[in-house]
């Protein structure tokens, strides 16, 4: 394609997906100078960024967000960030398309655009220092809805971390709250003669019980750590090396506890290793939830594999060795 000679008057709507990028340039006058799609690497975005130099590029909040705006911003084009679900609301009437949410986004960059970069369809200037420092009323509330980072004095990215890193927290501290009340009441409705004479029995059953309701209502709070967690290739890679150790340790474990069960029937003490064992499986489950939350979100499909396999082998080991222990 050949490149366009006047490039500062270009703004950019991308529509960020998992594989690929749905994009709307359109010119000075508002008009769609090109539409199309483009693969989710360095190599579109530049050949992209090449067409339109200098150019406004407006996109919304997502996992891959952080990566290519920073990326683009270093190819010399402007970026802001929407937040989708304020978009979503002005644009409520639209239905979802990936077209057409690039050529909303790029529609609502130009009727801000003029404050970021010469506008040459003449739109009213949001940057103070512009000469015309008179918005409409209507652009600047649709810009402190859709873009509430632009203007704040916060970077947008310490800003988002900060919300992800206390929403994942706030969620830890409510299941946390949750196990221990459940656990209170259970030690009201339980508080009798047993409960003094096999005090460490009973202690151990609160404790599962604790892991048990803590690990369920956690659930919410793992999740959203995940799906942040998404674009950080490294921490799938060492997540998936960990869930398949750990689901070796569950088959250890297993097979102790079998081989002890053996032992005591035919008269033989038990080893140490076997009261290990018995807790490594007890927590299989937890495990199991975690590993199977954790591959719906996985983004590549070596660690759905990885995540998946360690799933079943925790579920499988828990369910033996409930059966073995309920044999006769």
């Amino acid at each position: 394609m050949k490149e366009q000679s006047n490039r500062s008057e270009f703004t950019i709507g991308l529509d960020l997906g998992e594989r690929r990028h749905r994009f709307c340039a359109l010119n000075g006058k508002g008009e769609v100078a090109e539409e199309g799609t483009l693969g989710n690497d360095r190599a579109s975005l530049s050949r992209l960024a090449a067409r339109y130099r200098g150019a406004l590029a407006v996109m919304e909040a997502g996992a891959h967000r952080p990566w290519v705006s920073r990326y683009l911003e270093g190819l010399g084009w402007q970026v802001i960030v929407s937040n989708p679900r304020k978009v979503r609301a002005i644009y409520q009437h639209e239905r979802k398309r990936d077209w057409r949410d690039a050529l909303m986004l790029a529609r609502i960059g130009r009727m801000l655009g003029s404050g970021f970069h010469a506008d040459s369809g003449g739109g009213p200037c949001l940057d103070p220092t512009c000469s015309d420092a008179r918005p409409r009323p209507a652009q600047l509330i649709l810009f402190s809805l859709a873009f509430p980072w632009e203007h704040s004095g916060v970077s947008r990215d310490a800003m988002t971390r900060r919300i992800k890193v206390a929403s994942v927290l706030g969620g830890y501290v409510v299941a946390f709250l949750i196990a221990s009340a459940v656990v209170a009441i259970y030690i009201a409705a339980t508080n009798g003669a047993d409960r003094q004479t096999y005090g460490a029995m009973y202690d151990f059953g609160d404790s599962l019980l604790f892991l048990a309701v803590f690990g369920v209502a956690a659930v919410p709070a793992t999740a959203a750590a995940l799906f942040f967690l998404r674009p950080c290739r490294s921490f799938w890679l060492v997540l998936s090396v960990v869930a398949l150790a750990l689901a070796l340790t569950s088959v250890t474990a297993c097979i102790e506890f079998v081989a002890a069960r053996t032992a005591f029937r035919a008269g033989s003490i038990p080893s140490a290793w076997s009261g290990l064992a018995v807790l490594r499986i007890l927590v299989a489950p937890l495990f199991a939830l975690t590993f199977l939350l954790s591959s719906l979100f996985a983004p590549s499909r070596s660690a759905r594999i990885a995540l998946i396999a360690a799933t079943v082998v925790e579920a499988a080991i828990f369910a033996v060795w409930f059966c073995v222990l309920h044999s006769h």
